[in-house]
């Protein structure tokens, strides 16, 4: 599994760079999201939706320090 992680995160393959584009894709939808949404009035599915884009963001963090070479520095 942490093979594949960096492959993805590090690798030089179509897969690997396919990967980070999603990445960079997913970043950019999510700073327009929370953007919209700063001024919204909170109902149970924006919070639910919070939630899972918090989720993402944190397994992304987490499979990053996972895979660092050096984790403190990292953070």
């Amino acid at each position: 599994m942490k093979s594949l992680l960096e492959n993805l995160y590090e690798g030089h393959s179509h897969r690997a760079r396919l990967f980070r584009t999603c990445l960079l894709g997913f970043d950019i939808l999510t700073i327009a999201y929370f953007l919209f949404t700063a001024a919204a009035d909170l109902d149970v599915s924006l919070v639910a939706l919070d939630l899972g884009v918090g989720l993402v963001i944190l397994a992304d963090v987490a499979a990053r320090t996972w895979i660092a070479q050096n984790r403190l520095q990292f953070l």
